[in-house]
């Protein structure tokens, strides 16, 4: 019988279906599959899974309200909420709430010394790029689209890059 004990492979089968863009096929996935995760952790995925599909789908604030249900005490579940919460703050252009999360995930990477190095980094990287895309979107920066895309082609480690990118072509 197959148990689902390790919440990270669970994430990754989830993230893999939405990067191949298969929306359909992860709805069946979680919907097939939620059971066999872990009792103590099957709320928090299925929330967690409802809140990616969501967001896939555009509708932004029912990903928001399903990624507020997420009960986040594995480390890596924290990392990719707090990056999913920054992404839905973005789409529905919720920069307060958006610069807040900036903040408050810059002290949760800085403190958390169970981190590597390489994914403090790359969530960093995240935060500095997203946090660029928020000001040139607003005008509160002094700067262009371009250079904020030449800088991201130049830097390899970080989280969402892709979605970036779109942002910055949705922009231009």
């Amino acid at each position: 019988h197959l148990v689902f004990s390790i919440r990270k492979h669970w994430i990754n089968i989830l993230i893999a279906a939405v990067n191949l863009r298969e929306i359909d096929w992860a709805e069946k996935f979680v919907n097939d599959y939620i059971n066999i995760v872990q009792s103590e952790y099957r709320d928090s995925m299925k929330f967690y899974s409802e809140a990616i599909i969501s967001f896939m789908k555009n509708d932004y604030l029912k990903a928001l309200e399903n990624i507020n249900k997420v009960k986040n005490d594995y480390l890596v579940l924290k990392l990719d909420v707090k990056s999913w919460m920054l992404k839905i703050y973005y789409e529905l252009n919720y920069t307060d709430s958006a610069y807040s999360l900036i903040d408050s995930y810059r002290h949760f990477l800085s403190k958390n010394r169970s981190l590597s190095d390489h994914l403090r980094e790359r969530h960093n990287n995240y935060l500095k790029f997203t946090g660029e895309l928020l000001k040139l979107r607003t005008g509160n920066i002094n700067g262009s689209l371009d250079q904020l895309a030449d800088s991201l082609k130049k830097t390899s480690n970080v989280v969402h890059k892709d979605w970036i990118k779109e942002k910055i072509s949705t922009l231009k």
